[in-house]
């Protein structure tokens, strides 16, 4: 799954380290456009999706929006 997540100004590198270290989680960059961290994980289950999301992740002081995406498993590509 992939989520997108919106922070005030100058608050990414702070949520970007702290997620960086919660299972699950395969990569983070802070990134310009709309949102502003970008986070890809690699879950189980929905339930699991769904703790590290709505528990962890939109409790987080500094985050204001998440935006989670989740891939169609056999249309997805990777190198």
């Amino acid at each position: 799954a992939y989520i997108l997540i919106t922070v005030p100004a100058n608050s990414s590198h702070k949520v970007a380290d702290f997620i960086k270290e919660l299972p699950g989680v395969e990569e983070v960059a802070p990134i310009y456009g709309g949102a502003d961290v970008f986070v890809k994980v690699a879950i189980d289950s929905e339930d699991e999706l769904a703790e590290l999301v709505m528990e962890k992740i939109q409790k987080m002081e500094n985050v204001e929006e998440t935006r989670t995406f989740i891939a169609i498993s056999k249309l997805h590509w990777q190198r």
